[in-house]
């Protein structure tokens, strides 16, 4: 064939689609990786919220649920999470976790995170929140390339987004500390002969124990 008018035409119009397929892959996964940022925060101030004292594991647990959904329902970040393109758990579905010590008996923690022996439970004193990223953005098909993912995934990309803090006691815990101490003491040797006047024991909490 020696007429080849029109062959530039159709070399453009080609690399034209692909440059344009490309530049919103690369836009999805931009916006992505900010919104995994804007995420991480969110669980950060719920983990942060959840390890202040508080009275007991229940009312820690709640104070981390409460900013939790204050946050991602706050004008400045419900848009991220109600345009279809991203979703985190709810409320009620974030994963929080008490680690291990608590009163209630509670042993949540991230021991499956993070490296270390599953006997020893050398991570038992962490807790914090663990919520559920799906990036639908990431989710496309582009004509002539084909699908990001895999035809039965309509979920999307998704990734748990985890905020890991040491556990602080709850007041009913340094309570219940002081009491055990005081029993111990009790149990010396006291009077005027002895080194410890068990009468004179005087119970002071201070801020987390």
């Amino acid at each position: 064939m020696s007429n080849q008018s029109g062959q530039i035409t159709v070399d453009f119009l080609f690399s034209i689609f692909m440059a344009f397929s490309l530049m919103l892959l690369f836009f999805a996964i931009s916006v992505t990786l900010s919104v995994v940022e804007i995420t991480q925060y969110v669980a950060y101030s719920a983990a942060r919220a959840q390890a202040a004292g508080h009275v007991d594991p229940k009312a820690q647990e709640d104070a981390a649920r409460g900013k939790y959904n204050q946050l991602i329902s706050s004008s400045a970040l419900s848009s991220f999470y109600t345009g279809g393109w991203f979703t985190v758990s709810s409320q009620s579905e974030l994963d929080v976790r008490q680690g291990k010590g608590a009163l209630n008996g509670l042993t949540s923690n991230f021991q499956t995170e993070l490296a270390g022996s599953a006997t020893s439970d050398p991570h038992g004193i962490f807790m914090g929140v663990s919520t559920k990223l799906v990036a639908k953005v990431l989710n496309m098909r582009i004509p002539m390339l084909g699908s990001t993912s895999n035809d039965d995934a309509d979920e999307g990309f998704a990734t748990n987004v985890n905020a890991i803090l040491i556990r602080e006691p709850t007041q009913k815990e340094c309570q219940k500390y002081y009491e055990d101490r005081a029993q111990a003491l009790s149990q010396l040797p006291s009077g005027n002969s002895a080194f410890y006047n068990s009468q004179a024991y005087v119970p002071m909490e201070d801020n987390g124990c």
